[in-house]
């Protein structure tokens, strides 16, 4: 799905560029299993902070919490002890300053293109002419000029990606929250959606934070990648991600540079995840 949040806590206004946008302090979060019949904990004493207008990677295997917290970013659920913070405020509601984004589309099929995209203006109630207005702008931003009247059914699979991005972009958010959005892809149109994802993230100062399980997706795309463990979710390491922007997707990854970085975050992996045995 992809998610459009509002919270009121605090305005753009009120935004403080010298604290972090986003910060987990000590957070720990059981949950009861019915299989086991017992407590999980999903994440253990956790703490990170995010810089506005970053580019974040969450890394690490299924099910070692980087969805959990993801969900506190977005506001969907509390953690058991410690708190996460939206720009100094603790995040007790459902956080609209951030849109989150999954591998599902979720794009209505009964409506066009046009329509599925302005539809988070449709529901915040701005007028019809500005709504029409704010979707053309970001079609064309996404490369979708021309498909305003197609359905979903009619589009290809990366279509609808673009489709989805331009649904969260339209509502101009600070924070995106994704996760593995583009897991789901073949290779080739995966860097496709990387480069221009890169490039509306850089044209519009968004801060992100991006889960996946594929280091060479996170040093791609991040300039920090968090490297969780395990049973329970805790972060192992914190890696700087420094290759130069803008980057070219495809040429970057025959860089000695990105070499290093992919095998010291796979490192980090197998001594976070001993038994996590890699394909």
């Amino acid at each position: 799905m992809t998610g459009f949040l509002r919270r009121s806590a605090q305005s753009d206004a009120e935004f403080d560029p010298s604290r972090p946008i986003l910060s987990a302090e000590g957070v720990h979060h059981w949950y009861y299993s019915p299989e086991r019949k017992s407590f999980v904990t999903a994440l253990e004493d956790l703490s990170l902070s995010v810089r506005r207008g970053a580019f974040v990677a969450l890394l690490g295997p299924s099910g070692c919490g980087k969805s959990t917290l993801l969900n506190m970013f977005a506001g969907l659920i509390a953690p058991s002890l410690g708190v996460v913070r939206y720009q100094g405020q603790a995040i007790t509601a459902p956080n609209t300053q951030a849109a989150y984004v999954t591998q599902n589309d979720s794009l209505l099929p009964w409506r066009r293109v046009a329509a599925n995209v302005g539809l988070p203006l449709e529901v915040r109630g701005v007028p019809a002419r500005e709504r029409e207005e704010r979707v053309a702008q970001v079609l064309n931003q996404v490369g979708l000029q021309g498909f305003e009247r197609a359905f979903p059914s009619e589009l290809s699979g990366g279509m609808r990606k673009r489709v989805g991005l331009a649904r969260v972009l339209v509502t101009n958010p600070n924070l995106v929250l994704m996760d593995e959005p583009f897991g789901a892809l073949d290779a080739q149109l995966r860097a496709r959606l990387h480069a221009e994802f890169l490039r509306l993230w850089s044209e519009r100062g968004m801060t992100v934070v991006f889960v996946t399980h594929d280091i060479d997706e996170a040093v791609t795309l991040a300039q920090e990648v968090y490297v969780f463990a395990s049973r329970p979710g805790r972060i192992r390491a914190r890696i700087d991600i420094d290759l130069p922007f803008p980057r070219d997707v495809e040429e970057i990854r025959y860089s000695a540079r990105f070499v290093e970085l992919s095998h010291r975050l796979r490192d980090e992996l197998r001594l976070a995840n001993p038994v996590i045995e890699e394909h």
